[in-house]
């Protein structure tokens, strides 16, 4: 069952509709990254994303995170 949702649900577009709803709620922009306060950002696997959660009004960085989906 789990696959058949699958094709209903692809990533990318979950993904778009999670971070449009919580840039809605939060007043924020999530944005990929490969830069962190001024270093690369290193993953441990070509799955694996950085997203930076910057303020929506001034731009600034407020917060990071990795999401490894699988």
């Amino acid at each position: 069952q789990e696959e058949a949702l699958r094709a209903y649900l692809p990533l990318p577009s979950v993904l778009t509709g999670l971070f449009r709803l919580a840039e809605r709620l939060f007043d924020v922009r999530i944005v990929p990254s490969h830069i962190w306060a001024g270093q690369p950002v290193q993953v441990w696997h070509d799955d694996v994303q950085f997203f930076a959660v910057q303020d929506a009004k001034t731009g600034e960085d407020i917060a990071g995170f990795f999401l490894d989906p699988y």
